[in-house]
């Protein structure tokens, strides 16, 4: 089936039928063409169809080869996949027992270590036990000591006993026997205690009374001081301020007379201006109507002096003009 599909790959790919017409068209072609005997090209093309046969017949051998080796190779596909799966289940085990393997030795470890702590724990006891051994060991031999020097004291306080017994048989309505002695004596000596510690608390509280004295009397003298500083200065503030006022005063006074002097000096300047304007008003002629607006009449004054000014320069000019007419025929009588 595969050499069928080889050779048909070989034909032109155009229909049956149209290959059929190309072919009768040919075969008239050659027979209306002058024939020319050439065996080379026969020849020629005898070798290129056998080579084209060995070629198929060693295409076919390849393909049955192939096929073969294919096969063969999914054999051993088979094999080697089989073989892989069965690695890997082994390494998934392998790791397995690895895991274990560590979890059993992190376990001794932790077992071991707990042992040691343990150990380490019962010496530390047993040194523990040891030391509270031999201290008490140490306190029975100072017991036995204290034991031993008592019992000598006793035959020494034994004097002492016959004495209190003496006073107890002396004043039998006062003490009833040797540990009444002994309760007043107690009662004496921590009464004088308490006293004492009384008379010291008394005396600590009146030193502390003392210092606290000292220290009020000390922040009022420096109160007072600070008192002083401040009267002293708000007095030169005082006087400094009589002073300013006293400037402030004259300053006001110089001021005033001044303001005066140019109140005066507006109001005279304002009723020469208005004297002014009424005097140009009745020379001009005309009525004035500005009478309390100052500004007004001001310009109404410039006014006229521009007019005025203008009026003297015209006649100047023409006052010159004239005495240059009046004095041109004389110069020319002297010329001729």
């Amino acid at each position: 089936m595969h050499n069928m599909k080889k050779e048909h790959m070989l034909v032109p790919g155009k229909p049956p039928y149209e290959l059929t017409k190309e072919y009768l068209q040919s075969r008239t072609a050659t027979r209306e063409m002058i024939m020319l005997a050439d065996c080379g090209d026969y020849i020629r093309e005898a070798n290129v169809r056998t080579r084209n046969y060995f070629a198929r017949q060693g295409l076919v051998k390849a393909e049955k080869l192939l096929e073969s080796k294919r096969v063969l190779a999914a054999r051993k596909r088979i094999e080697l996949d089989e073989q892989w799966d069965d690695i890997q289940k082994r390494e998934s085990e392998l790791r397995q027992m690895f895991i274990k393997f560590n979890q059993f030795i992190i376990e001794n470890n932790d077992k071991r270590t707990r042992a040691d702590q343990r150990i380490s724990e019962l010496k530390k006891l047993w040194e523990m036990r040891e030391k509270q051994i031999e201290n008490t060991l140490n306190q029975c031999d100072k017991l036995e000591k204290v034991k031993k020097l008592m019992s000598s004291k006793i035959v020494l306080y034994k004097l002492y006993e016959d004495f209190l017994n003496s006073l107890v048989e002396m004043f039998p309505e006062d003490f009833s026997n040797v540990l009444d002695i002994l309760s007043r004596y107690d009662l004496i000596k921590h009464t004088s205690q308490e006293l004492i510690e009384h008379q010291s608390l008394d005396l600590h509280q009146l030193e502390v009374a003392k210092r606290e004295l000292a220290k009020t009397v000390e922040g009022y003298l420096v109160q007072l001081s600070v008192l002083n500083t401040r009267v002293a200065s708000l007095q030169q503030r005082h006087e400094d301020a009589k002073r300013e006022s006293r400037k402030c005063e004259e300053l006001y006074e110089r001021i005033r007379a001044e303001a005066t002097e140019q109140v005066i000096d507006a109001v005279s300047v304002k009723e020469s201006c208005w004297r002014i304007y009424q005097e140009m008003c009745e020379r001009k002629g005309v009525e004035p109507v500005f009478k309390g607006n100052h500004g007004k009449q001001l310009d109404v004054i410039k006014g006229t002096l521009r007019d005025y000014r203008r009026i003297n320069d015209l006649a100047r000019r023409m006052e010159a003009e004239g005495l240059y007419a009046s004095q041109r025929p004389c110069v020319s009588k002297a010329t001729d």
